[in-house]
């Protein structure tokens, strides 16, 4: 035993005697200078240098500079056997510019911050003089077993925008502070006396806000007053900002030794710009709450209401050791074209929001039951200005109903509106996993109010169904059957691929509003890039017959033909997309004919087509260039080779007859032959 207790002893003197080392001696004050070094390198938001650290038993001596133009000493004595110390702290700005340059705010002259701290370590007074920001600052506390027992502070005309530059802040506003504190306490954290804040000519920096958010503010003026009252146990206070775009006015009691408060908040602006630093991003517009909040750091309530964006809201939500517990929220008539104005985004359509929500679990996912109803009408000037979308003022309803338990649940929403109609039922949602499946149907009446989007104008309606899941990548599935046949796609981030099945071209044409040309049954593949917008289509055509047009009658008047008759089990179509623009070879063979066509380009911005088609009737076949606009294109045939045939057939025809008739020699009329065989050869 007496062995374990010298090796106890034994590590505990080593310790002490590494303490010693490490602390007060000029080695360790080496180490621990270079340790302050790095911390005051990773830390300070300006180069400071320690050229000076020396601790020992009774004393310290610390020397921090920047350049000359800021000079740190910390100096003086203390005891640790009788706990006691006279140590003094100054600050000697000489030159504030660089404090300026960490916010690029020009900052000159300087200034001084003398502090003394004697005493024994359970009674100590500490001293503070300056002249910082312009200021006549003088603080005395006095320390207790580490509680103030007294607080006297003056400060005058102190200068909020050397203060805000000094701390690293941009100073958006500017004016002068002033303090008169006088308070008593005791060891129980009883408190009597008062303090008295004000700021006076409160100006914001309406140059320096328009040149970092790009806005317009108007000048904006402002007085501050704070006035706190110290009743033993209790902090009463009294707080008031007034300014020529509203006021804020705050009372209530406070506990001091648990922070229990009760404080009312009125806020009453008119013009919310001026607020813009605050906010981190431009605003404006009028604002008004009332609230209350109850509680302390274990459980505080906030209840309130607000016209925020001209709604009717209430809320009251609880803070459990100062993080969000639950909440409740009710949004009456929100105008989000008002919100969106509100915060400089546009104001894609005009719309009211109603909501009932109530959340809880915000440590464990969320959960909440919320109902919402979104009713607007979309704005054409603004949706063509910003999205290059031609659309229609077009009526909408959203209807909404949310129901989540610690991250997970479901929804169930529905969009109506002019154009369409879109059900999105039994949505799945996981937070936890930031996954949301969602099944839709969306039915389009009226495919005509779709020409914003599509360029042309189509006709008949259209429905689809599908599911779409967002989680690390965007998927969605499409199926629809309007077409006649099956069209099945997937979207899978931005690849498209549609699968095509028994789709009736009479009906493509239809839809399209173009002259139905061709009747088939289409099966194929698309495959298009949603980013790159390029993409081909390969499909096989089959039962395909020509419907009477402009061309059939032009075939069968020089081909002498009734080409509509004709059955296409042999056709083909491929197509390349680059953007607005097909290309696409088409070829078409039944029994007697051929059609084909390459190259043939359709520009769907400009809505034209330009084509050439070859027709061939066994030996016979034309040319036929369709030209211009795509709904009724102009025609143009080639029949220079059929002609030339025909007349060079008929010609020799001729010849052979006079041969017979008037040359009976054989051997001449056989070189006769073979004198007119050369010539039309």
């Amino acid at each position: 035993m007496k062995k374990v207790l010298l090796w106890f002893l034994g590590i505990i003197c080593a310790l002490v005697l590494l303490v010693i080392i490490v602390l007060f001696t000029p080695p360790g004050n080496m180490l621990v200078k270079s340790i302050l070094q790095s911390q005051i390198d990773k830390y300070a938001p300006l180069k400071l240098d320690v050229d000076k650290f020396s601790l020992g038993f009774s004393s310290i001596d610390v020397l921090i500079t920047h350049s000359n133009k800021i000079i740190i000493t910390l100096g003086g004595d203390f005891s640790l056997l009788s706990q006691t110390l006279d140590i003094a702290l100054k600050v000697d700005a000489r030159d504030i510019s660089a404090l300026g340059e960490l916010v690029d705010t020009p900052l000159q002259g300087g200034f001084i911050i003398n502090t003394t701290a004697k005493g024994a370590f359970n009674n100590l007074a500490i001293n503070t003089t300056s002249d910082i920001a312009k200021s006549f600052t003088d603080i005395a506390v006095i320390l207790q077993d580490y509680t103030p027992t007294s607080i006297i502070a003056h400060i005058k005309d102190l200068q909020i925008k050397e203060v805000l530059a000094m701390v690293g802040m941009k100073p958006y506003a500017n004016g002068a502070l002033n303090l008169n504190a006088d308070i008593k306490g005791d060891k129980d954290m009883n408190f009597n006396g008062n303090a008295l804040l004000n700021i006076t000519q409160g100006l914001v920096d309406s140059t320096l806000i328009k040149k970092d958010f790009e806005i317009e503010v108007p000048k904006t003026t402002f007085a501050i007053v704070l006035n706190a009252l110290f009743d033993m146990d209790k902090l009463n206070h009294d707080f008031n900002f007034n300014s020529n775009v509203g006021n804020i006015h705050s009372t209530g009691e406070t506990l001091i030794s648990n922070l229990t408060t009760k404080t009312h908040i009125d806020v009453n602006l008119s013009d919310l710009s001026a607020f813009t630093p605050l906010a981190g991003m431009p605003i404006r517009g009028s604002y008004a709450t009332k609230a209350d909040i109850i509680g302390g750091m274990e459980s505080l309530e906030v209840r309130g209401s607000t016209n925020v964006a001209d709604s009717q809201t209430t809320f009251n939500a609880e803070l459990r050791d100062l993080a969000p517990h639950s909440a409740q929220v009710q949004v009456k008539n929100m105008s989000l074209d008002t919100l969106l104005w509100m915060i400089y985004m546009p104001r894609y359509a005009n719309m009211k929001l109603n909501l009932d929500a109530v959340l809880s679990d915000f440590d464990k996912g969320i959960s909440t039951k919320t109902t919402l109803n979104l009713k607007g009408i979309t704005n054409n000037a603004v949706m063509k200005k910003e999205m290059d979308l031609d659309m229609p003022n077009t009526n909408f309803n959203l209807a909404s109903n949310i129901m989540l338990d610690k991250g997970i649940g479901n929804a169930d929403s529905r969009l109506d509106s002019d154009i369409a109609t879109l059900k999105l039922t039994k949505t799945s949602i996981n937070l936890n996993d930031f996954a949301v499946n969602v099944p839709y149907e969306a039915v389009i009446p009226n495919l005509k109010k779709l020409k914003f989007i599509t360029g042309i104008e189509l006709a008949g309606d259209f429905k689809a169904t599908g599911i779409a899941k967002l989680a690390e990548t965007l998927y969605a599935d499409f199926h629809t059957q309007s077409l006649g046949g099956n069209i099945d796609a997937v979207l899978d981030n931005s690849k498209l691929n549609a699968s095509l099945k028994d789709v009736n071209t009479l009906k493509l044409f239809t839809m399209a509003q173009l002259p139905e040309v061709f009747s088939s049954n289409m099966n194929g593949n698309l495959q298009y890039d949603t980013l790159t917008e390029k993409g081909t289509l390969k499909a096989v055509l089959s039962n395909g017959k020509l419907m009477p047009n402009k061309i059939t009658d032009l075939a069968q008047q020089y081909l002498k033909t009734d080409i509509t008759k004709e059955t296409y089990e042999d056709a083909g179509l491929n197509a390349n997309i680059d953007k607005n623009l097909i290309i696409a070879d088409i070829g078409l063979k039944s029994h007697n004919t051929i059609i084909a066509a390459k190259g043939a380009s359709i520009d769907m911005d400009k809505n034209t087509i330009n084509a050439d088609l070859k027709f061939q009737i066994k030996d016979k076949y034309i040319y036929l260039k369709a030209r211009n606009k795509l709904s009724s294109p102009d025609i143009n045939i080639d029949a220079s080779d059929l002609i030339k045939a025909e007349a060079t057939k008929a010609i020799s025809k001729g010849a052979e007859k006079a041969i017979d008739k008037y040359i009976k020699d054989d051997k001449a009329k056989e070189g006769a032959q073979k004198l007119l065989n050369s010539i039309f050869k």
